[in-house]
């Protein structure tokens, strides 16, 4: 018994030097990685920005008609990011790429399920109202945002000032 006494006054003899011991250690906490500042909006980025004022501006148009609100989705902001994009990369402004993509094949490749899809484009307005503005003057743009098929909408604007926004229905 005197062994069993002696060899745990052992034990936690081992155990709590090794405790001091790993008290000096120093923890290394690995460096995070460098996050570097984009020329143009992710999709949530666009969304919780000119996006958000964007969907915003244009369900305060709704409203004032007594058409229901379009509700944000993150697949047709991804589509939305993918076009201003697109256009700013390849200076372009068309509803219609230069590779043939249009509204339709982006939000179907994006992962939305749409059975009615429409798109806005605008470029170089200074700010939502402007392009907001120019949208209602015209008379396809402003049935798009105030076609009460819609149901949910994505935007996105560029540092180069491309603003799309898409609007759909789902299947």
């Amino acid at each position: 018994m005197a062994l069993n006494i002696s060899g745990l006054t052992r034990s936690g003899l081992v155990f709590g030097v090794a405790l001091a011991l790993s008290a000096c250690i120093p923890i290394v906490i690995p460096a995070q990685p460098t996050v570097r500042a984009s020329t143009t909006p992710t999709a949530q980025e666009a969304l919780s920005s000119e996006g958000a004022a964007m969907v915003r501006a244009i369900n305060a148009e709704r409203s004032a008609r007594g058409i229901a609100p379009l509700v944000a989705d993150p697949a047709l902001t991804t589509a939305a990011v993918r076009h201003a994009q697109d256009m700013q990369a390849n200076s372009y402004f068309a509803h219609k790429s230069p590779s043939g993509s249009t509204h339709v094949k982006r939000i179907a490749a994006a992962g939305y399920s749409a059975c009615y899809a429409a798109e806005n484009i605008a470029q170089g307005q200074p700010s939502v109202a402007a392009v907001t503005a120019s949208w209602m003057a015209s008379a396809g743009h402003r049935t798009n945002i105030l076609d009460p098929r819609g149901q949910a909408v994505g935007a996105a604007k560029t540092d180069g000032g491309y603003w799309v926004m898409v609007f759909a229905a789902p299947c």
